[in-house]
């Protein structure tokens, strides 16, 4: 084991994928509803990887972004949460090899108000220019979060009325103006686990041990599903509305397997709307409402360039 990743684990990983792609394909779910204090609390539901049923008991908190509650993130700081700890893991798996062990994987994730997304990656230890600059593109290709954002995931939005009727949202546009940066930075410590902090607010990021984590706080992946549930209940009335989501994940993809697909794919939103019947299209309108102008939902619907800067930078011609 070197910098914490498993890598005999991930390599018997590997050979069971190819024998078995069905055995590589991961599912994930998680439930949020509105607490009384307005923030939303998503709650992780079984994960299910090829045969096997995963239980994992977290409970992400996120807030508004007038929230006064600073101590949890907004949805958008969980999407670059999501994306820095993606790609620290990402860039720890890679040094590793190549037989390199990092003192220091830290980034700097944001969205800036141009509509600008991006992250520096800063590495610090005994290692190479050449070593860099392949995590960088280790971390472009087989970043699941990276890959998800870049390629643009449109999720499906669905409104379940307390009638049982399932009414399909349609597609949001380009997203409502953001006049706001936002940053995220994440410091990795060891493996799959990272700590992140968005002002007063601090978050931990690990994987599940399946995946050859420690299963000591909610993955990547998890923040990023968290936080669309949220923002899509912060667009929503006050109320007992419930949003789930749910999204797969083809480990055959980051393994660079089969040409599978890196992303996450088939996300799906289902919004519960106990009290509403079919008479009642305020809350569906608010969720396309939501669907064309959340920030978050923007971030992962519409493919974008994602700039990756490193510091410091290699002493080589080719540097980003």
């Amino acid at each position: 084991m070197l910098a914490g990743v498993n890598l005999d684990g991930w390599r018997d990983l590997v050979v069971a994928s190819r024998a078995a792609s069905w055995e590589a394909q991961l599912a994930l779910e998680a439930s949020a509803t509105t607490a009384a204090d307005g923030t939303q609390r998503v709650r992780l539901l079984p994960m299910r990887l090829g045969p096997t049923r995963v239980v994992r008991p977290f409970t992400v908190g996120l807030r508004a972004p007038e929230s006064a509650n600073r101590e949890l993130l907004t949805p958008v700081e969980a999407v670059l949460t999501a994306l820095g700890a993606s790609a620290a893991a990402t860039a720890a798996t890679a040094l590793a090899l190549q037989g390199a062990q990092p003192q220091r994987i830290s980034v700097r994730a944001y969205a800036d108000r141009d509509g600008g997304l991006g992250y520096e990656l800063d590495l610090s230890g005994d290692l190479t220019a050449e070593q860099i600059l392949i995590v960088v593109g280790q971390v472009q290709a087989y970043s699941v979060v990276h890959r998800t954002l870049a390629e643009g995931s449109p999720p499906r939005v669905l409104a379940a009325s307390a009638d049982g009727r399932h009414l399909a949202i349609p597609p949001g546009g380009d997203g409502a103006r953001d006049d706001r940066t936002h940053e995220v930075r994440v410091e990795w410590e060891a493996g799959a686990f990272s700590v992140a902090t968005a002002g007063q607010a601090g978050v931990e990021i690990d994987q599940p041990k399946q995946l050859f984590g420690a299963d000591r706080a909610p993955s990547p992946e998890d923040y990023l599903l968290a936080a669309l549930a949220a923002e899509a209940l912060q667009w929503l009335s006050p109320g007992p509305a419930e949003i789930h989501v749910s999204a797969r994940r083809d480990l055959r993809g980051e393994l660079g397997l089969d040409d599978a697909r890196v992303a996450l794919r088939d996300i799906l939103i289902q919004c519960l709307l106990p009290g509403h019947g079919t008479d009642d299209d305020a809350e569906p309108t608010r969720l396309a409402a939501w669907s064309a102008g959340g920030s978050a939902v923007d971030l992962v619907r519409n493919p974008r360039t994602i700039t990756v800067t490193i510091r410091p930078k290699p002493e080589t011609p080719h540097a980003p």
